[in-house]
């Protein structure tokens, strides 16, 4: 232990602001790594930054309340913020340990704040992309590396890759280097926002919904669009055609308006008897999203639901 101190020492001797993260596997309160470190004036930041609130134990097979995990910080670092997640919480990570941490202001590490750079607003909007449903950002990212191979994404990072070491040996490829970068930016950010706003976010209303149940409404209004297109009403014809897709009907444009009406009234009909198993395909839709959320995390369904 006595390399640490001495090496994080030299490092505050030459004017370097330090956070130092430890599973110290012994009390920070009264340790001997907390002693060590109180001698070159490293404090623990969440006991120092809560003097009356108890710290609560970081290992969960400690039922002494001794907590093991740690940020240490040099003086002249400022705390805006810091405490301690609860065991497997989403915010953090599946382990047998809490999540400890803290948030720094910026001025008192670099002394200033960091420059905002304006070309980080052309980033994607990620609205739909849930991060908290797998699957949802399971199909996006299937979709963009899908995407990411129809335009040659990856052909063209190997290309950068390769002007890059030619730059670093001296060529002037500089101009290449630009090009393609902001070729790669643009293909990316367009792609990124595209899937995003094609994907589905998953709803619920006074009908229970399901994907199953999706289907029936789908069909009513792929009839319901194609009655106002012969009725002259103005219809977006792309989105029958993605109704059509969805539900593998293509007689629409073939059938006559009283076909249309007949078979309208018939996917009504069907979607009232559909509804009456609404909630039993709405529970089975969301162990589908449990047993999800539970395999990522290495949990199990009950400690999901519980969450």
């Amino acid at each position: 232990m006595e390399e640490i101190p001495a090496a994080i020492k030299a490092l505050m001797q030459d004017g370097d602001h330090i956070v130092l993260g430890l599973d110290a596997n012994e009390d920070v309160c009264s340790s001997a790594v907390q002693k060590e470190l109180a001698n070159i004036e490293m404090f623990e930041a969440i006991i120092c930054h809560h003097p009356t609130k108890s710290v609560p134990g970081t290992c969960n097979t400690n039922e002494s309340r001794k907590p093991i995990d740690g940020i240490w910080i040099s003086p002249g670092v400022e705390i805006l913020r810091c405490g301690c997640l609860p065991f497997d919480s989403y915010d953090g990570f599946s382990s047998d340990h809490r999540m400890v941490w803290v948030e720094i202001d910026n001025v008192s590490i670099l002394g200033h704040y960091p420059h905002y750079y304006p070309h980080y607003s052309s980033m994607p909007s990620a609205d739909k992309v849930r991060s908290n449903d797998p699957r949802l950002r399971d199909r996006y990212n299937q979709r963009v590396l899908e995407a990411f191979e129809d335009e040659d994404i990856q052909l063209q990072v190997e290309t950068l890759s390769l002007l890059m070491v030619r730059f670093h040996a001296g060529e002037d490829v500089s101009a290449l280097v630009e090009e393609l970068h902001g070729d790669l930016k643009e293909k990316t950010i367009r792609i990124q926002e595209k899937v995003g706003s094609k994907l589905r976010i998953f709803h619920t209303g006074p009908i229970p919904w399901s994907p199953r149940l999706q289907v029936f409404r789908d069909a009513i209004e792929y009839r319901d669009r194609y009655i106002r297109i012969q009725l002259g009403v103005l219809a977006s014809r792309q989105a029958i055609k993605h109704l059509a897709k969805k539900i593998g009907e293509y007689a629409g444009i073939y059938s006559s308006l009283s076909v249309c009406i007949n078979r309208l009234k018939l996917a009504h009909k069907a979607y009232k008897e559909a509804k009456k198993d609404a909630t039993k395909w709405r529970t089975g839709f969301q162990e589908t999203f449990v047993t999800a959320k539970a395999k990522e995390r290495g949990l199990s369904e009950e400690v999901v639901i519980n969450k």
